[in-house]
């Protein structure tokens, strides 16, 4: 790499040598001179060439939606990597649920995380897995371009290789290495990757050992054999995380983990960074509390920009949440791979995406009604298995040692069900899971299960995603609606909530400090205040009851702990949602 920078520097020396050459005689200096610029050459011209051929293939982002390529260098956010696999932590369903945070809708704990270039410049040969659409080959494209900045630790020469194309080709992996040298017009490529690459001078990034789909052993082989003849150089190799299974046991497994808050934000300015009120409207909107299920997804690079294309049409996330979570579901089963030329092998054939779709759906719905975040894989292979029985053409032959290979080609080939520590599943995002529930209610809809989902799950928070989801994919959401305003009706004859409405009539007829307009809603969210601030001082009885007395201005009730409150603010919640509609 030195001698390909310094190539200018050289020019002295050479002159030097041919002047001596000439004393000597012309004819060998003239053949010393052809050696010399066969050796060289490639240094200058033909090495620029090279460098300018990476810089604009592997500078250019396109996905999805966009309408035009943008420069990687632009909207590229540093990615964090995870040191350990998370499918490889022997953790308990217990101990993921203690993790769980649904308030916050995040999964698992928070892990140490290093920075993807700090892996590149510390370890010589990295496996990088990651889910679908985690931004593995972006990383490995950042790493090429760094590589030609010169912001590595060590000079070396970046050599990406796609390794679908190559898989596709019939080259051996240093032919395909050299015909693309041979595309910058690089003269007498072969002898002079050779050499660079006995020299231990070139990052080797292969990208995509998923999409390796023809005589697979063979690949395999080939990869090993290329890392292992070549030793000195670096290598950095991506995969999906359910594709691999233990091939290349001198690599290093790391993880892509996922954008956390940070990263998220430094994405939305870089994607509006020729508007800047605009990055900060997005980021603005996507952190009200309403928004939590759309922020969800934004932890996977894929999804956030596919989310900043939605806003960047209206300046506004979609008032039809179900669309927006259509789109991100549709990008993870067929798109992102179609939109790559990429065919991937089905495990079981009759198995169509609609049908991926019914059965995600089944799953979802199943887990969902039991509280369940967190699947033992088992028991996903028996849903799985029973799915299949019941299709109309199934092939039950070979159904049992089919349902593991189909539960990990659902997980490798899209990401919606991903593996949170050995043999333990969960969706990949909770919105993911709510959609797919939603979903399966529709599906299996009969005349009066709306109201009966309704009387049965309305007061129970973890549904209230569900119910606006159910309002955005009903054709009419009549039916929904009058259902939800009957049941709330009812909720108000109950006899707490007409003394806490009661009191809330105290406290107007009093000094009150609300003003007329909205006084109601204000007081009732202070009496709500007041709930959580006697729940708070429950250990000293008498400050506590003095405190609630006073917030209430004297009412005539007292009311117990936080449960109440929690579900008194619920149905405020499903009151206020009925007038989104």
């Amino acid at each position: 790499m030195d001698d390909l920078i310094n190539a200018p520097n050289l020019a002295p020396n050479i002159i030097t040598e041919l002047f001596k050459l000439v004393l000597k005689g012309l004819q060998q200096a003239e053949t010393w001179l052809r050696e010399e610029a066969k050796g060289h050459d490639p240094f200058g011209i033909a090495g620029r060439k090279y460098f300018t051929h990476v810089h604009e293939r592997y500078n250019t982002m396109r996905i999805l939606g966009m309408s035009h390529p943008v420069p990687l260098r632009e909207i590229y956010v540093r990615v964090n990597i995870l040191n350990k696999v998370s499918a490889r932590q022997r953790v308990s369903v217990d101990e993921l649920e203690r993790f769980f945070d649904r308030d916050r809708r995040t999964f698992g704990e928070k892990r140490e995380t290093m920075e993807g270039q700090e892996i590149a410049n510390r370890v010589q040969k990295v496996l990088v897995l990651g889910k679908p659409g985690s931004g593995k080959t972006t990383f490995l494209k950042s790493l090429a371009l760094q590589a030609l900045d010169n912001k590595l630790q060590e000079k070396r020469i970046p050599i990406f290789v796609g390794l679908k194309d190559w898989n596709d080709s019939t080259n051996t992996i240093l032919d395909f290495i050299v015909e693309q040298f041979d595309i910058c017009g690089f003269p007498d490529a072969k002898p002079f990757v050779e050499r660079l690459l006995e020299r231990g001078k070139c990052l080797l990034l292969l990208d995509g050992f998923d999409e390796v789909s023809r005589n697979l052993d063979h690949a395999i082989r080939q990869i090993r054999d290329f890392s292992e003849k070549y030793k000195d150089n670096h290598f950095i190799l991506s995969c999906r995380i359910a594709a691999y299974n233990y091939v290349f046991e001198k690599f290093t497994e790391v993880e892509m983990a996922d954008f956390n808050d940070k990263q998220i934000s430094a994405f939305i300015t870089n994607w509006f960074q020729h508007g800047k009120n605009t990055a900060e409207q997005c980021w603005e909107k996507m952190n009200l509390p309403e928004n939590r299920p759309i922020k969800e997804l934004a932890s996977t690079p894929l999804l956030l920009t596919l989310l900043c294309l939605a806003f960047d049409e209206q300046l506004s996330f979609p008032r039809n949440r179900a669309e927006l979570y259509k789109e991100a579901i549709d990008a993870l089963l067929k798109k992102w791979d179609n939109s790559r030329r990429i065919q991937r092998q089905e495990v079981y054939k009759k198995l169509s995406l609609q049908r991926k779709e019914n059965l995600l759906g089944r799953i979802a719905h199943t887990t969902f009604l039991e509280g369940k975040y967190f699947i033992r894989q088992q028991h996903l292979e028996q849903a799985i298995a029973d799915f299949i029985k019941h299709l109309p053409d199934a092939d039950t032959t070979s159904l049992e040692p089919d349902s593991e290979n189909i539960l990990k080609a659902i997980e490798a080939h899209h990401g919606l069900l991903v593996e949170r520590a050995a043999g333990i599943y969960s969706f990949s995002h909770l919105t993911i899971q709510e959609y797919f529930t939603t979903r399966h209610i529709l599906q299996e809809r009969t005349k009066d299960s709306l109201p009966e989902l309704v009387r049965q799950h309305l007061m129970d928070e973890r549904w209230r995603e569900i119910f606006l989801l159910l309002a955005g994919m009903l054709n009419d959401s009549n039916e929904l609606l009058l259902a939800m305003r009957a049941e709330l009706s009812s909720l108000a004859k109950n006899e707490t909530l007409a003394g806490l409405l009661a009191d809330v009539e105290s406290i107007l007829n009093s000094s009150s400090p609300f003003p007329p307009y909205g006084s109601r809603p204000l007081a009732l969210f202070y009496l709500l205040s007041a709930f959580d601030r006697r729940a708070k001082s429950r250990r000293d009885t008498a400050s506590g009851a003095i405190d609630f007395e006073i917030a209430l201005h004297g009412p005539r009730r007292y009311y117990s702990g936080t449960q109440a409150a929690a579900g008194l603010r619920h149905i405020i919640r499903m009151s206020q949602t009925l007038t989104l509609f």
